[in-house]
Order: C-alpha cells, then sequence, then structure tokens
C-alpha cells in the first residue's frame, strides 16, 4: 500500500505510521515536509506577497519620520530591498535519501549526480544526514543536518543530540561536497549551537524544523510551529509538526482522490 503526495513522494503504510510520536521519521517523511515547504511555502506567489507586505510596511514607518530623513531613509530601504530580493530557486532541500549516496561516493561522483540541481546557482542548500554507515543495510539511528549558506560560504551543522561518530561523518561529507559549492574556496564548516532533542526519537523532527527556521530566515518569513527563534524548536513544536504531516496526508489524499476522478471523467467525455 503506498500514496503518492505532491506528484513525487511516495509513502507506505510504515512512512505514515512513522509520523504520530514515537515514531523515527524515516527519510520518505522529511521529503515530504520539504516538498510541502517548497510546493505551498516558499512558492513565488507567496514569497512576492510577503516580499510586498514587507515593503509596505516599511513604507508606513518611513512616513512617520521627517521629510528628509524619510527621503533618505526610503531610498536606503528601496537599494536594501533590491539587493535582498529571494526567490524559490535560491534553495534547495536536498532529498534524505541522498545522504546515503554522499556518504560513500567520491566527490567527483556526487559533483556528476548532483549538476542538475544546479547547486552551483543555490544560495542555500538543507542536507539531512544519518549516522548510516553500511553499505548493506538501510535505516540509521539519528538524524542531523548541513546547510550550506553561499553569501558567507560556510557549511554550518546542527545536531539536536550529542553523537561524536555522526559529528565526524558529517564533517567527512562536508569535506566531499565542499568544493562543490565553492572550488576556488571551500566553504568552511562551523558546528553550530542548536536546540537538544528530549527524547530519543524526535531527530527527525529536529531537522526538519531547524531546515524549515534557516529557510523562513532566508526568505524573512516567520513559522507557525515554533516562532522566529532557532532555541524555540522543542517536544511541543514538534508534536505541531508532526500534527500538520497528518493533516497534510489527508488533504493531499483528498487532492489527489479528485484529480483521478476529474482524469476519470475526462476520458469517459472523450469516450
Amino acid at each position: 500500500w503506498k500514496h503518492t503526495y505532491y506528484g513525487s513522494v511516495t509513502l507506505s503504510a510504515v512512512d505514515l505510521l512513522a509520523i504520530p510520536s514515537p515514531g523515527w521519521l524515516t527519510d520518505n517523511l522529511i521529503n515530504f515536509w520539504y516538498w510541502h515547504l517548497v510546493k505551498d511555502k516558499y512558492t513565488l506567489k507567496a514569497l512576492s506577497s510577503n516580499q510586498q507586505q514587507q515593503s509596505t510596511e516599511q513604507s508606513t514607518d518611513d512616513e512617520q519620520q521627517s521629510e528628509q530623513q524619510s527621503s533618505t531613509s526610503l531610498s536606503t530601504s528601496s537599494s536594501s530591498q533590491s539587493k535582498q530580493i529571494r526567490k524559490p530557486d535560491d534553495l534547495l532541500f536536498l532529498d534524505p535519501s541522498c545522504s546515503f549516496f554522499i556518504s560513500f561516493g567520491s566527490t567527483s561522483d556526487i559533483d556528476e549526480s548532483l549538476r542538475p540541481l544546479n547547486i552551483a546557482s543555490r544560495n542555500l542548500v538543507l542536507i539531512p544526514i544519518t549516522d548510516q554507515t553500511a553499505l548493506d543495510k538501510a535505516g540509521g539511528s539519528h538524524w542531523t543536518l548541513l546547510a550550506y549558506h553561499r553569501t558567507t560560504n560556510v557549511i554550518s551543522y546542527y545536531n539536536s543530540m550529542y553523537g561524536p561518530r555522526i559529528d565526524a561523518l558529517a564533517r567527512t561529507i562536508a569535506n566531499k561536497i565542499g568544493p562543490i559549492f565553492n572550488k576556488q574556496s571551500p566553504p568552511k564548516f562551523i558546528h553550530q549551537k542548536a536546540p537538544t532533542q528530549s527524547n530519543t526519537y524526535d531527530c527527525g523532527c529536529y531537522v526538519s524544523l531547524i531546515s524549515t527556521f534557516l529557510a523562513d530566515q532566508y526568505f524573512s518569513t516567520a513559522s507557525t510551529l515554533f516562532g522566529d527563534k532557532l532555541m524555540n524548536i522543542d517536544s511541543l513544536a514538534c508534536a505541531k509538526l508532526r500534527a500538520t504531516m497528518i493533516e497534510l496526508t489527508k488533504s493531499q489524499e483528498i487532492k489527489e482522490s479528485k484529480r483521478q476522478k476529474g482524469s476519470l471523467f475526462s476520458l469517459r467525455k472523450k469516450k
């Protein structure tokens, strides 16, 4: 039994059973969340609306100042806004299943495989990684996150639970993919402070939420799951994420059912 969501992500019954706590989010579920962000939140229409609102708010603030100050401020603000235009294509959520390949592939093989994703043109790339290091086994026991920021040429690493083995693996992966992001000057690796999970099963939720925070930060948007601070991510935010995922699967199943009925009706009409 399987269902396809957003026209690309396939979830099995096992995946769906892992959404409620204390399930360990699979790579398919993290990818499902990423597709939700791409298709529902960080669309050109949504981002344009957000930027327009910010511009309106800025103009309102400027009008409250004196004419001379307002003129100067508005000029500076307009210049700043033009430099900070964000586009959906700036961002890349890498499919979590790719982390396994990245762990074992050579830099040249990884470069060739990821080239169709236009990595060189992306300003923010988010890469979930798992601690699975055995070629003959699937799965893993912990998720962490690598994030490449082109503006600072930094690969940030976020781990919600102490684990020296996966920390070392993350650095190895960063060293492999670093030259793909910047051949002239390999990115600096920084182990960032991250919110800490209070159990052994919410790591996938933390990766999904930290990814959301970084994308929100880039696009200057806000999350309804945990607010605007990274360290606000906690078990309550994870519970909200899981509940949101359940609602998304239901709404997507309804949309898919309507689409299939519409296609069937069109076929019958042609006959």
